[in-house]
């Protein structure tokens, strides 16, 4: 066993890699540099990958290929709950190159790798875990309770309840658990049976500043454009953002939605039945739609750090986002956005009014918002958990 640390992540690390992505291949290259990384195990990496790494980068052959074939075989049951077996296999298929990697301590940057994290376990490594979501039953909680209020109940990764049980005790095999919000923390203090130390390294993030970043400013002052951008589920509060806009009749402006959109969120898009709303799907690259955005919307009902937030900011758009958001504790609301209850969406109405009738006090916003970004360089976010790893952070109990 060798004093290093590995990486796992379920994501590909290439060029044009996802925020999960970016955020292990920062952590890898940053332990890298300092002669610490044994290995960066993904589902896809590129030539940059292995340089940054300095070549120590792996994918488990055919990872996603074979988890893509077992799926297309399965996939005709109409009931097959699809991402908890993709999970299953990907982790069946990093378990045994994992293990043989040597290293001390392990950092999970998902928590879906249950069979690794056992034998690891079981073997007395230390089992380091970066809280991507809020705890499991939180989440399943929130689902639950806008489905009734929805009368909703199509299947969802949220409300599996194996798949519930399985990210839980993923978790509880942890030694330490990194929490980048408040509320992350609070969710895990509320939910964890046997909770292991959790120790918060604020909300730092991993944001390409120079792909997202203002455009020219927008010529035409008689249109106004509301974005949302994520895979839409109902834990990302989508119905209250309808509600908050049915309630507005506000000239030349458009809620644009952007992403994947799941049976639940399309039939509460329909039943809406609102004329200024455009839904996209997904968007491959979102940059210049951020540019194109006077704010950007996060509605969550329970949402950890999601990405676009801070992609958001980097463009220069004012964010209005919910307090079930962990990103809200980056927003100073009132300076470089707003924050509202989740649950209000007369609330987040009058900010979308507020933000239509000020549209250059808005650009102000926007422009700390980026600003706030900017002082926050990736480097830092690999430093403070790296300060983790190494023991330079006490657990959250002893600095309460």
């Amino acid at each position: 066993m060798t004093d290093g640390v590995c990486v796992l992540t379920f994501s590909s690390v290439a060029a044009g890699a996802g925020f999960a992505g970016r955020e292990a291949l920062v952590i890898a290259e940053a332990l890298a540099r300092r002669g610490r990384l044994t290995k960066l195990f993904c589902s896809g990496f590129d030539r940059t990958a292995l340089e940054l790494t300095g070549g120590r980068v792996a994918s488990p052959a055919g990872v996603r290929v074979l988890a893509d074939r077992a799926l297309g075989r399965l996939g005709r049951y109409a009931r097959f709950p699809e991402r908890r077996l993709r999970e299953s296999l990907l982790d069946g298929a990093f378990e045994d190159a994992v293990a043989r990697d040597g290293a001390a301590t392990y950092l999970f940057m998902k928590p879906a790798f249950l069979r690794t994290s056992r034998r690891l376990k079981a073997s007395g490594r230390r089992l380091v875990a970066l809280a991507t979501t809020l705890h499991p039953r939180f989440n399943l909680e929130a689902v639950e309770e806008e489905e009734r209020r929805t009368a909703l109940r199509v299947r969802s990764a949220y409300t599996d309840r194996r798949r519930v049980r399985r990210l839980s005790d993923f978790y509880a095999t942890m030694d330490e658990i990194l929490v980048p919000s408040r509320l992350a923390q609070a969710s895990f203090a509320q939910f964890g049976e046997s909770p292991p130390q959790l120790r918060f390294i604020g909300n730092e993030m991993v944001v390409d500043i120079a792909k997202f970043a203002p455009g020219e400013q927008r010529a035409r002052e008689d249109s106004f454009l509301v974005l949302h951008l994520s895979q839409m589920t109902l834990i990302k509060g989508i119905g209250f953002l309808l509600e908050a806009w049915k309630r507005l009749d506000l000239p030349q402006a458009r809620l644009v939605l952007a992403g994947s959109m799941d049976a639940n969120v399309a039939t509460l898009v329909r039943r809406a039945g609102l004329k200024n709303v455009e839904v996209l799907g997904h968007v491959v690259n979102p940059a210049p739609l951020f540019r194109m955005a006077d704010v950007f919307v996060s509605p969550s009902i329970s949402d950890s750090m999601p990405g676009t937030v801070f992609e958001a900011m980097a463009s220069g758009v004012a964010p209005i986002v919910s307090d079930r958001c962990g990103a809200a504790e980056s927003v100073r609301h009132g300076e470089n956005g707003f924050v509202y209850p989740f649950d209000a969406p007369d609330k987040l109405a009058q900010h979308i009014a507020w933000c239509h009738a000020h549209r250059e006090h808005v650009r102000g916003l926007g422009t700390r918002a980026r600003q706030s970004i900017v002082e926050r360089p990736a480097s830092r976010f690999a430093d403070t958990v790296i300060d983790v790893l190494e023991g330079a952070t006490p657990a959250v109990a002893d600095t309460a």
